[in-house]
């Protein structure tokens, strides 16, 4: 069996860009929930910093980590709307511990 692949991504908006990138993550989750190698997506909003965001991923395995990666919507969503939005961007890729 492969091996899930864990995404936790935090992302900070410039000051004033928060409601829009708010608004595309919205649109973006629905998008991303329907890929065929997508087993969770959420997004969340800093309670004391609503520049910060942050989204927890989890794919069925490192192929559908790359297939959404290559998908058009992640480029025009995420590289083309989401990041001009943002001071700081940091990705993590995990893979589950064996325990």
């Amino acid at each position: 069996m492969s091996e899930q692949i864990t995404i936790i991504a935090v992302w900070r908006t410039r000051a004033g860009e928060e409601e829009k990138l708010a608004a595309l993550l919205a649109e973006y989750l629905p998008i991303v929930r329907q890929e065929p190698g997508c087993l969770e997506f959420t997004a969340q909003r800093g309670a004391d910093d609503p520049r910060l965001f942050a989204h927890y991923e989890r794919y069925r395995d490192h192929a559908a980590f790359l297939a959404h990666r290559d998908n058009p919507q992640y480029k025009d969503y995420v590289l083309g709307r989401c990041v001009p939005l943002l001071e700081e961007r940091k990705v993590y890729v995990l893979h589950e511990l064996a325990v």
